[in-house]
């Protein structure tokens, strides 16, 4: 019978195990962070929501546009508000508003989607915006007058 030896490459062989082993491992810690992180963080893509309570309350214009022509008031219990530029444009509001929070608008150009209309009231240059009794409504603001999308 033949003596036992040690292979002399046995420890070269664990210890390279042993470093992929933590390479894969930090690789899955870092990656699960920066997961974590970006669902965390406030983001404006669609399907992205953040708590108003979270946004400060201010006129939010693009570029140089003029004061706040429209203002929209949560009166019900909840709405979720999704406002955009049109097209595929920048996403201004995509969120759930709770009863008592108001916005003021002064994009002329804006599409809105309102999950409730019962749930807001819109005055548009000082007069109420006449919505649906129920249900959800799609608003086109073109130049600053709104038009009611069916």
């Amino acid at each position: 019978m033949g003596r036992h030896r040690n292979d002399p490459q046995g420890l070269a062989r664990i210890a390279i195990i042993v470093v992929a082993v933590a390479v894969v491992i930090g690789l899955i810690a870092v990656g699960g962070s920066a997961l974590v992180r970006s669902m965390n963080s406030e983001s404006a893509a669609p399907g992205a929501t953040v708590s108003p309570s979270q946004q400060p309350e201010q006129v939010l214009t693009k570029g140089e546009a003029p004061q706040a022509y429209a203002t929209i008031e949560v009166v019900g219990r909840s709405v979720k508000i999704y406002a955009a530029e049109p097209g595929q444009g920048e996403v201004y509001w995509n969120a759930l508003f709770n009863q008592g929070d108001s916005r003021r608008i002064a994009w002329k150009d804006l599409d809105m989607t309102i999950s409730d209309a019962a749930a807001v009231q819109l005055t548009v240059k000082g007069k109420a915006l006449r919505l649906p009794p129920k249900g959800p409504v799609s608003i086109r603001f073109t130049d600053g007058v709104p038009e009611i999308v069916d």
